[in-house]
């Protein structure tokens, strides 16, 4: 077993949990392999892995109508210009616009409002 960072060796094993999963689909036949690795998966935070969950204001511009769009949420900005959610801070650090049309200007995040 390789060596670790984290206090519990078992949380980035990913090996040892395949092996454990399989162990339980020998004991118990009628479990499924995926079951059987679901049992063994760590819970995680929701906040972290959730790439929409960011209390973000968005500004857009259309370059050939020259309108400004904001976008509270990037699932707004998904519906009116397709632009996928993960996708979004990638558009805005390396100034590429979304099908030549579509230039992300300004993300502000507005998690400092509510905390204050």
């Amino acid at each position: 077993m390789s060596r670790t960072f984290a206090h519990n060796i078992f949380n980035d094993d990913l090996t040892m949990r395949n092996y454990l999963a399989l162990y339980a689909c020998i004991i118990n036949p009628k479990l499924s392999y995926n079951r059987a690795l679901a049992i063994f998966e760590i819970p995680r935070d929701k906040k972290i892995n959730n790439i929409n969950s960011k209390n973000e204001i968005i500004h857009v511009m259309d370059i050939y109508t020259k309108k400004k769009y904001i976008f509270t949420s990037r699932e707004d900005l998904e519906i009116k210009t397709g632009i996928k959610p993960k996708y979004v801070s990638i558009y805005y650090s390396k100034k590429f616009n979304f099908k030549n049309r579509y230039k992300i200007e300004k993300i502000v995040d507005d998690t400092s409002k509510e905390q204050k």
